[in-house]
């Protein structure tokens, strides 16, 4: 797993509720579920790519935003971030580590229950 270098937690995140200045002045409202999405190329015309013409993605797990927000772990939104609306604009967003992550059988579970 790849680890980061200043705390050693993995790389990859769960994104959680975010802020992002002159977009998004406070953070977003708790979301129930967030996603691990992956899919290859870049993060553009999400709408155009996975809606209108179908192409694959890939959901590996789910963790609650609650959950998110417990964790208490921040990264900052730098200008010029592929993860930013606006470019010129920095901004915080919750992250839990994907090695803490409900695996998709717990996603399939929990629509299961609920």
């Amino acid at each position: 797993m790849l680890l980061n270098k200043i705390d050693f937690s993995p790389y990859f995140d769960v994104l959680g509720p975010y802020y992002q200045k002159t977009y998004k002045e406070k953070y977003e409202s708790v979301k129930d579920l967030y996603f691990r999405v992956l899919f290859e190329g870049a993060k553009t015309n999400i709408i155009d790519r996975f809606i209108n013409n179908d192409e694959s993605f890939y959901v590996i797990g789910a963790m609650r935003g609650n959950k998110i927000i417990n964790y208490n772990k921040h990264k900052t939104l730098q200008p010029g971030s592929s993860v930013q609306k606006y470019s010129d604009f920095s901004g915080d967003y919750f992250v839990c580590p994907i090695n803490k992550i409900g695996d998709i059988t717990a996603f399939k579970n929990y629509f299961l229950v609920n």
